[in-house]
């Protein structure tokens, strides 16, 4: 009897001990990488692609998908300026409004990261056709501040239907 009741007393405490909440990091609903995500936006908002630029480390490495760039992965800086470009040329944006919340992670072992969701419309200046779509963009930070990797998701097929005549 004296044994049922400590096997009972070591299963029970192993149970509650099993049911202990661990922190692996924090969610911020307020952060200065927050705020520099909202600039960012701002900024793209009106086509500045140099006040843009300034919010990345050199070696910031991008990824999109959809994928159409030549390299089929990671670009660089200057790859995802260049494309800056051409999209300003070509698209006139109507308008970036931030969806929901921006959420800020920090993980232990990990870069502070931020979620934004973003619903933009632009015109195709060519067909003067609308495009628009929901863009959710993951930012990862070093310690200067500056992002060092962006990894963007987006439906393209209203920029498809858009470019054609």
């Amino acid at each position: 009897m004296k044994n049922s009741i400590v096997i009972f007393m070591l299963l029970a405490t192993l149970s509650l001990k099993a049911q202990d909440k661990l922190k692996n990091g924090f969610i911020y609903k307020d952060h200065p990488y927050i705020q520099t995500i909202i600039k960012l936006f701002e900024f793209g908002s009106k086509g500045d692609t140099l006040s843009m630029k300034a919010f990345y480390a050199d070696s910031a490495r991008f990824y999109q998908s959809p994928d159409y760039s030549e390299t089929a992965g990671f670009e660089t800086l200057n790859q995802v300026r260049s494309n800056w470009s051409k999209i300003y040329n070509q698209w006139e944006i109507q308008s970036m409004v931030k969806i929901g919340n921006l959420d800020g992670f920090e993980y232990e072992n990990a870069p502070f990261t931020v979620k934004s969701s973003w619903y933009i419309t632009a015109i195709f200046k060519k067909t003067h056709k609308k495009a628009s779509f929901l863009e959710i963009v993951l930012d990862e930070f070093n310690k200067e501040g500056k992002i060092t990797k962006e990894s963007s998701y987006f439906d393209a097929s209203s920029f498809k239907e858009a470019v054609l005549p």
